[in-house]
């Protein structure tokens, strides 16, 4: 049967580059807080949620 259709090829993907800078290629990203499907809290909320 693989003479009939050749042999399945898989395409190879570049490796992900999850919590790296976008920017330089080379830092570590860090989670600092997460929304759900509503999205962000109003902005005076927020200022409370934030270290700082």
């Amino acid at each position: 049967m693989e003479q009939q259709i050749g042999k399945a090829t898989i395409k190879e993907r570049p490796p992900l580059k999850h919590r790296v800078c976008y920017t330089c290629g080379k830092g570590q990203l860090v989670t600092l807080i997460t929304f759900d499907a509503r999205g962000p809290p109003p902005l005076d909320v927020l200022a409370y949620l934030t270290p700082g």
